[in-house]
């Protein structure tokens, strides 16, 4: 039988400014607006995804009650939470045309490459695969060949 102890802890006085940097970073560094609600709503049992969205907006920010130990969800006001995280949505639009760049120019190169060899077939090119990675693939449960694939760039 496992032996379990008692744990006791207190949260730090910026804990809710670091989970909304956290939820942030998720939807602007990594594009995945799920994770970002998910850092909200799983860090904060029970937020209901509406008010998960305003947070991860910067509308409402989450300042620590030190003397409760609770996380408060109140309303940005300027001058008194100004150290709380907001997104910037012109520094996210200029990381999306970034990354627009960067996958265009990988796409470029693969259809370049595509073309050279269909010239070198003589306007033919052979596909090689396996029946079972298709159907997979049409049936949408493609992630293992789709990682293969981004590994073999």
């Amino acid at each position: 039988m496992a032996k379990t102890e008692i744990l006791h802890f207190s949260i730090g006085d910026e804990f809710g400014m670091r989970i909304m940097e956290i939820a942030q970073e998720q939807l602007v560094y990594n594009n995945d607006p799920v994770k970002a609600l998910r850092v909200i709503t799983d860090s904060l049992i029970g937020c209901p995804v509406d008010l998960a969205v305003k947070i991860l907006k910067g509308e409402l920010v989450l300042p620590v009650d030190m003397q409760s130990q609770q996380v408060i969800c109140t309303e940005r006001q300027d001058g008194i939470h100004d150290k709380f995280p907001r997104i910037d949505p012109i520094d996210f639009i200029n990381r999306q045309a970034e990354s627009i760049k960067l996958h265009g120019g990988y796409i470029l190169e693969g259809l370049e490459e595509l073309q050279n060899m269909v010239m070198k077939g003589r306007g033919f090119y052979t596909v090689d695969y396996h029946y079972e990675d298709l159907f997979k693939f049409i049936a949408g449960n493609d992630e293992v060949l789709l990682e293969e694939l981004r590994d073999n760039r």
